[in-house]
């Protein structure tokens, strides 16, 4: 019931589709880097994405968006297995970025890397029970905190699949 009524909600344009702080900016600078694929996999409706993407003038920003219409719901790995497939992606290249027990769950059911952050749905430990790799703990520190994980200048997207090319250690979770 409430997945049809959140559905229902996508197509009047009646969800809350807020941007965390920073990341309209981050988005973009992703997107000027062209050693990054970013997409989307989220548990709203397309029509909700859809609704979202254009409230904020994203509509041109990712490589791929993947929904519930088009796959199995997360936590269930199918998103990031179809966005891997699609952009030619390894495993081993690829880390979700999310606020939620659902994103780090189709991270750690998909086999990637996934980077929890505290500033939206789930609480810090939430996250770090589901298996998050590491946990960002202010948004304004994700560039500098991803940097060094990753070994570029800019590396995350909230509730989306980010490419990476180079990606060697984990980090060290008391961070």
């Amino acid at each position: 019931a409430y997945r049809k009524w959140y559905a229902e909600q996508g197509k009047l344009g009646l969800q809350d589709e807020p941007l965390f702080p920073g990341m309209l900016k981050l988005l973009h600078d992703l997107k000027n880097n062209k050693e990054f694929h970013i997409g989307v996999a989220t548990n709203k409706s397309r029509i909700a994405l859809n609704n979202g993407l254009k409230k904020h003038n994203l509509n041109n920003i990712f490589d791929i968006t993947l929904t519930m219409d088009e796959a199995k719901a997360k936590p269930d790995p199918d998103m990031a297995i179809q966005a891997m497939s699609k952009l030619n992606m390894k495993k081993k290249s690829t880390v979700i970025v999310g606020d939620t027990i659902n994103d780090i769950g189709l991270g750690v059911n998909a086999g990637i890397n996934s980077i929890g952050v505290a500033w939206g749905y789930n609480s810090i430990e939430m996250l770090r029970n589901e298996g998050a790799d590491f946990i960002i703990k202010n948004s304004d520190k994700t560039i500098s905190v991803i940097s060094p994980y990753f070994g570029k200048e800019i590396a995350t997207l909230v509730d989306g699949v980010t490419k990476l090319n180079k990606l060697e250690s984990k980090p060290d979770q008391s961070k």
